[in-house]
């Protein structure tokens, strides 16, 4: 018996150890510092994309080669990441979450013989990448421009609270450009600047781009130019709402050039309570600044919000050309004790045909806005009583008749996909009823589809009670959430942006006339996002209706749209029946509805409030809201990709957020599918590694990469694979156990029947 219960142990150790097998440490055993030697590993193997690499101490490491890994930390100690003279650029792409500590270095090779500075690359492709320590490109020399530093998540958030910032350009070069574009919110807590430019060269320029919020609390610089060059351009564009309490500076010039511009956009509202300014041209101006495109003149500073811009008590805005501030709500200076604009050229401050200019409750005597040019405004402002435009204003003309502000339609552009990750086999795999519908990638030399071409995305549906697969010859989208499914009619965004539906009765496909993504069907509708609004088709009549209504990622359930839109962001319901929107005092995104229950994300970062009660407000917290009682709950667990059905929430939940280990691999490296139930209120972990789930009466769907588990699920011989799994709810509510630990008590119950029988002989 002893040696039966050994060997069960030893049975179960073994799979825990080879789950392990993904963590990848720098040990430098080798000596020699190489990134691509395989003996400076503790798996004695160069990391690849199934790798969770860790790096602590690790002194200087030269990376020659393009890294692909599954996720990165740079832990606590000196570690710095060094281009070579023959790669001199640093290329890190992952799946899943980049974090870099303070005390650590990535850097780009200096110029040499002719060649430009290095530059820096970061991606993550699922995941978010947090910056606590120095990222710069390479320096440059004469007639060799500076290195530049590219970071992005396609899905995630960047946070950064280091330095990211392009190196020196040489003489007649000009100095890196840094661009962070991420999905999620971007925020910056220290510094972040374009590389100053050489002789005759441009300073680099910033580019900020988030499909959230943008928020800085600390240093955001344009490259400053010498003489001859133009100091460094900032570019911010969020696609909900840009916060500011730090500072904003175009980059400065030395002579004979125009400092660098400053453009900050929000389809949302941007609130100012620091300060921003065009870069100072110490001498001479030799030319003028680009044209703005969209109000078509030179301009210094420009900033402009489809909803509000607010411009706090202490705030500075200061330029030497143009200043032009825009909003589609308001534009307020209230209670401001001046200086709040301060520029050489005209100011220009316009707001949309039913908006308003508030300088109320500002001091006469106080130059709230102060310019030897003009200013002119689409509105009369609004002020108090007693007090005259030309008391808060210093202007050689004040003129209220210029064209209202129309806000923005364009769209949000996606951050580029890392190339590592996006040709996955499966994802979001939704379901209704016994099918599944998912996107496949379709097998060399199989020649299914109409088009002849292989290896490309097809739309595929599982029946659950039969499990036979179906690939029809559709050709999908791989973007998130590109496929969802009701009964018998499953909606899909093709490659082309466009959004269909196949009906599996009759096989027939139909299109809905419009470009959009995240589709979401139930009944005769389909609704998804187009260009920043809510569109929806009626199956019936096939006409699409356009609601007119800012907002992303609906989710329907009989009459009733949810989603989520800016400011906030909130969500927002829309009645098909009375064709009418309803706002809620729930800020979250993400929304999904069945019944009266709408699930949602909440950033805590939004609400200023700790929602898990771990002491923090960094999570992102799943919480729901019953149209019934109007009551806001929370699960008081952090996660994200939430979806209903029921009385059950189903969600994904990072190991790394977490911080513990969720499945008993003995790692906090992967996502591992959880849910809550509404009537008892727990939280139940289904220890299955996953992640996109959704749910219908008890089924949950998700998919897994092979990566995650180090093993081979799919039986193709490797491990680069994801693959669509299930979960049964038990009817009592708890997870159901690993296999392997069933297989353990069943062995240790027959095991102990046998030692009473043999005591009793």
């Amino acid at each position: 018996m002893a040696i039966l219960l050994a060997a069960v142990v030893v049975a179960t150790w073994t799979r825990v150890e080879a789950q392990s097998s993904t963590d990848v440490v720098w040990t430098g055993d080798a000596g020699d510092g190489k990134w691509e030697t395989p003996g400076n590993w503790s798996t004695n193997r160069v990391p690849d994309a199934s790798s969770n690499v860790r790096i602590s101490n690790g002194g200087n490491i030269t990376v020659g080669r393009p890294v692909m890994i599954n996720s990165l930390i740079m832990g606590a100690g000196y570690s710095n990441l060094l281009g070579t003279e023959s790669s001199r650029s640093i290329i890190i792409r992952a799946c899943e979450n980049i974090r870099i500590d303070d005390g650590n270095l990535i850097r780009g090779y200096d110029s040499s013989m002719g060649k430009d500075g290095g530059s820096v690359e970061i991606c993550s492709e699922r995941g978010c990448i947090e910056n606590g320590g120095e990222i710069f490109g390479g320096m440059g020399k004469e007639n060799t421009k500076g290195g530049s530093v590219t970071i992005f998540a396609t899905h995630g958030y960047i946070s950064n609270s280091g330095y990211i910032q392009g190196n020196i350009g040489g003489e007649n070069e000009h100095g890196g450009n840094v661009e962070i574009i991420a999905r999620g919110s971007i925020t910056n807590s220290h510094m972040i600047s374009g590389g100053y430019g050489g002789l005759n060269g441009d300073g680099g320029g910033v580019r900020i781009i988030s499909g959230g919020n943008i928020t800085n609390s600390s240093t955001i610089d344009g490259g400053n130019a010498r003489s001859g060059g133009s100091g460094g351009s900032i570019v911010i564009e969020a696609n909900y709402n840009v916060m500011n309490t730090g500072e904003i500076h175009g980059g400065k010039c030395e002579k004979n050039g125009p400092g660098g511009s400053v453009d900050i956009r929000a389809h949302g509202n941007i609130t100012h309570d620091g300060v921003i300014s065009e870069g100072v041209v110490e001498s001479e101006v030799r030319k003028l600044l680009t044209k703005d495109m969209r109000t078509n003149t030179d301009y210094g500073v420009v900033i402009s919000a489809n909803r509000v811009v607010t411009i706090g008590n202490n705030a500075k805005i200061s330029a030497s050309r143009i200043v032009s501030i825009s909003a589609g709500n308001s534009v307020s200076m209230e209670w401001h004790l001046g200086g709040a604009i301060t520029a050489t050229k005209d100011v220009y401050i316009r707001v949309s045909r039913e908006g308003t200019i508030n300088l109320r409750e500002i001091r006469k005597g106080t130059a709230v806005i102060s310019t030897p040019g003009n200013l002119y405004m689409s509105a009369v402002p609004l002020k108090s009583k007693g007090v005259e435009l030309t008391d808060i204003i210093e202007a050689t003309d004040i003129i209220t008749s210029i064209p209202p502000y129309e806000p923005s339609t364009e769209p949000f552009p996606d951050p580029e996909e890392c190339m590592l990750c996006s040709e996955s086999t499966y994802r979001d795999p939704p379901i209704w009823g016994n099918f599944m519908a998912f996107p496949g990638t379709e097998e060399p030399n199989s020649n299914l589809r109409s088009s002849g071409k292989s290896d490309s995305i097809v739309l595929c549906y599982k029946n659950l009670r039969t499990g036979e697969v179906s690939k029809t010859d559709l050709l999908v989208s791989d973007s998130f959430h590109a496929i969802d499914i009701y009964q018998n009619i499953i909606a899909f965004v093709a490659p082309d942006s466009y959004v269909l539906y196949l009906d599996l009765d009759t096989g027939k496909v139909e299109k809905t006339g419009a470009t959009g993504h995240h589709p979401s069907v139930y009944g005769n509708f389909i609704t998804f996002a187009s260009e920043g609004r809510i569109l929806y088709f009626d199956l019936t009549t096939r006409i699409l209706s356009d609601t007119h209504i800012s907002g992303d990622r609906p989710s329907i359930w009989k009459d009733t749209i949810v989603f989520h839109a800016a400011p906030g962001p909130t969500i927002q319901i829309y009645d098909l029946s009375t064709k009418t929107v309803s706002p809620t005092p729930v800020i979250g995104m993400n929304a999904n509805i069945c019944e009266t229950i709408i699930v949602f994300e909440t950033p805590e970062s939004l609400v200023s409030e700790c929602l898990n009660n771990d002491g923090d407000t960094d999570d992102v917290v799943i919480r729901y809201y019953d149209l019934e009682s109007q009551k806001i709950s929370d699960t008081g667990a952090a996660g994200f990709y939430p979806v209903v059905y029921g009385d059950i929430i189903a969600f994904t939940v990072s190991e790394q957020d977490a911080e513990k280990d969720l499945n008993g691999d003995g790692q906090i490296l992967g996502n591992v599918i959880h849910y809550y139930n509404i009537r008892t209120g727990a939280v139940v972990s289904t220890g299955k590694l996953g992640t996109e789930p959704d749910i219908f009466d008890g089924t949950i769907t998700y998919y897994v990469w092979e990566r995650w588990m180090g093993t081979d699920l799919n039986e193709d011989g490797d491990v680069d694979d994801s693959v669509l799994e299930t979960f049964e709810i038990p009817a009592g509510g708890m997870a159901v156990q690993d296999q392997e630990i069933w297989s353990f008590l069943a062995i240790l119950f027959i095991c102990t029947l046998f030692l009473i029988v043999w005591r009793k002989r």
